[in-house]
């Protein structure tokens, strides 16, 4: 193992754990004006914008990916078919 990386493992645990803990109190000092899943919509739409500009599916998406849409839209469906047949479980 490097101990060149250490350094820089150690500052993105550090974000990593000041993101949750700023995520963390920020859900609850609104969570008395909104419900629980406009917070959670409100999550969702910025993680697709931060995934959108980050992720690399504007510009670069056909060049890295040969121009196909299926990698993301098997991410999608994962996720909507977790979600949605995890609700339909708990009733």
């Amino acid at each position: 193992m490097s101990t060149q990386n250490i350094p820089k493992a150690v500052a993105y645990m550090t974000g990593a754990i000041g993101s949750f803990s700023a995520m963390a109190v920020a859900g609850r000092e609104v969570s008395f004006e909104l419900d629980t899943f406009e917070i959670m919509m409100y999550r969702s739409f910025v993680g697709i914008a931060w995934f959108w500009h980050w992720g690399g599916i504007s510009a670069h998406w056909g060049k890295s990916h040969g121009g196909t849409w299926e990698p993301i839209l098997r991410v999608i469906w994962h996720i909507l078919r977790g979600r949605t047949f995890g609700f339909m479980r708990l009733r």
